[in-house]
């Protein structure tokens, strides 16, 4: 996280409130957040797409960048869609707002 094109990839979720559900509604200017647990990484999203299921270049590193690449199946389940953001800034887990931190850890205290 934090370096080079950090790609994750997940099914597409009818239920929009675990995983990917949500990810077909990311908008550019949107920002996405990942933890390691050592630190919040805030990416803003910069474009959206669909892709074949065999763009799979998409996921490649790029010298000098610091990307964020999310990738999920279309509503078909046939074809892919992407989201790229690049990244922020990255906060020390233990200065972040307790907001942010909610997100991950609904209902685990898992960062005390």
């Amino acid at each position: 996280m934090g370096e080079g094109n950090y790609s994750l990839t997940s099914h597409h979720m009818l239920d929009e409130s675990v995983l990917f559900g949500p990810l077909l509604h990311a908008k550019e200017g949107m920002l996405a957040y990942t933890t390691d647990l050592n630190n919040l990484y805030e990416y803003e999203i910069t474009s959206s797409s669909y892709i074949k299921a065999t763009d799979v270049h998409v996921i490649d590193n790029h010298l000098n960048t610091q990307e964020l690449t999310l990738i999920t199946c279309d509503e078909t389940g046939e074809g892919r869609f992407m989201v790229k953001g690049v990244l922020n800034q990255i906060t020390p887990i233990e200065s972040t707002n307790q907001r942010l931190l909610d997100m991950f850890y609904r209902k685990q205290n898992l960062y005390q």
